[in-house]
């Protein structure tokens, strides 16, 4: 697992090609609906991939980085971070497909499991106004935006409430992409009596 401090946030980033070859073969046998007209980008009909068999290789994986994220942030959780929701992305090769900026609600931390290479996704950073009514210095390294480029194997989590979005993807193939969404499952919130305020359970 890597730290990232943007902006400064938290991203982390985990690799894993073992299982890209299978994710794509089984992404083809989906069904799929058209999304994001008229920026043709075919999605997996409802977000609800975690909760199948098949795909459990693949959430178990996903629930593990979750776990070294819940330690690391040393989380007041007396249960677990899990998903909540799975869905595949495919843009199809040449077409300009792109997703427009959104954040992802009622969401812990999210993720995107890059499956192919393509166009990149870009993160905005959520405290545009820094600097507005104080005094500025600006410095080398101040970015306004992050773009990521997508590499096979590799899977970005962050917070969901970070807008994003994709450049219009041209490429020669099509742009493969798992993006899922994660919520608490237990008890948060430790109180001073000794008493868990919030416990969640999500199926």
């Amino acid at each position: 697992m890597e730290i990232h401090g943007f902006f400064p946030i938290k991203f982390y980033s985990f690799q894993n090609l073992d299982i890209v070859d299978k994710c794509i073969d089984m992404l083809s046998d989906e069904d799929k609906i058209l999304s994001y007209f008229p920026n043709p980008i075919n999605q997996t009909v409802g977000a609800c991939m975690h909760r199948e068999e098949k795909w459990k290789f693949l959430t178990e994986w996903v629930e593990e980085c979750l776990s070294d994220i819940k330690e690391e942030q040393a989380l007041q959780l007396d249960g677990y971070l899990k998903v909540s929701a799975m869905w595949g992305n495919m843009v199809p090769r040449e077409s300009g497909g792109k997703h427009t900026p959104h954040r992802h609600a009622n969401s812990y931390v999210s993720g995107i499991y890059y499956l192919t290479e393509g166009a990149p996704t870009v993160f905005l950073d959520p405290v545009y106004a820094r600097s507005l009514s104080s005094l500025e210095i600006p410095a080398l390294n101040n970015q306004d935006s992050l773009t990521i480029e997508p590499r096979a194997g590799t899977m970005i989590v962050f917070p969901s409430y970070v807008q994003h979005f994709t450049h219009p993807h041209y490429g020669e193939g099509n742009r493969l992409t798992i993006a899922w969404n994660s919520f608490p499952q237990g008890s948060i919130s430790q109180g001073q009596d000794g008493k868990n305020y919030v416990n969640y359970q999500v199926s």
